[in-house]
């Protein structure tokens, strides 16, 4: 199934190190769950307001887990968090 994670940032974003954005990269560096496409929600001036990502995962569990291991999370970046099955009906994702 593809889960779709939106996450949006606390204001304003605080400021990320160099170690945050190698955790950053361990995050995503793994291929499971197979992340089928994920990027940054900005606002009307190029502000990050939050992620938006779509993974491939076989239960909410796993892609829970996905996300309650992710940097943003444990440094507790995040205001909201939803994540629920990517039921597409327009266009083609993956």
């Amino acid at each position: 199934m593809i889960f779709a994670i939106i996450a949006l940032l606390k204001q304003p974003v605080p400021p990320r190190d160099g170690a945050f954005e190698a955790s950053l990269n361990e995050h995503f560096a793994p291929h499971f769950p197979r992340i089928v496409n994920a990027g940054y929600l900005t606002g009307p001036d190029g502000e990050r307001l939050g992620l938006l990502g779509l993974i491939e995962a076989d239960t909410f569990r796993q892609a829970n887990a996905f996300l309650d291991s992710s940097p943003f999370t444990e440094a507790g970046y995040y205001d909201h968090v939803h994540v629920g099955v990517f039921d597409s009906e327009i266009g083609r994702v993956g």
